[in-house]
């Protein structure tokens, strides 16, 4: 590190004994395999970018406040109407979006103003919202 900062610095630098000068030291920064990286001459900013499931739940969870919010404004409710959800999932990732659902319900419930927030596989007042994942998404809201 000390003899990057002196070759950044324009100094002439020893490796192994033998001097260098700045002119003949050309340094190269590129991000490491599986990341993404930002570099400047005096910084590099290196993210991972992989994603792990917790990652992914939250992003799932974030896609269903979406699909809340959309029905809020679909049903034309007050901003600060309190509601009661139940969430009716049909497809392919059916139990994975119903795991998400139950595993961030308090956070879901408070960015959508749910006093009741649950799952059911039908419900007669359910509207079809979107599409998450593959797995369609009908959602009823009752105002409490």
């Amino acid at each position: 590190y000390q003899t990057l900062q002196s070759v950044e610095a324009g100094k002439t630098t020893f490796v192994m004994g033998v001097e260098f000068s700045p002119e003949e030291i050309l340094v190269y920064r590129e991000a490491k395999a599986g990341t993404q990286a930002l570099t400047n001459r005096f910084i590099t900013i290196n993210l991972d970018c992989t994603l792990d499931q917790e990652l992914i739940d939250e992003g799932l969870a974030r896609e269903l406040i979406n699909r809340i919010q959309q029905a809020r404004k679909s049903a034309n409710l007050n901003v600060a109407d309190r509601v009661k959800a139940v969430v009716v999932f049909e497809g392919p990732e059916k139990a994975q979006l119903e795991g998400v659902l139950l595993k961030h319900k308090s956070y879901i419930a408070s960015e959508t103003l749910a006093v009741d927030l649950s799952t059911n596989n039908n419900h007669p007042k359910a509207q079809p919202a979107a599409i998450v994942l593959e797995t369609s998404c009908s959602i009823a809201l009752e105002v409490q």
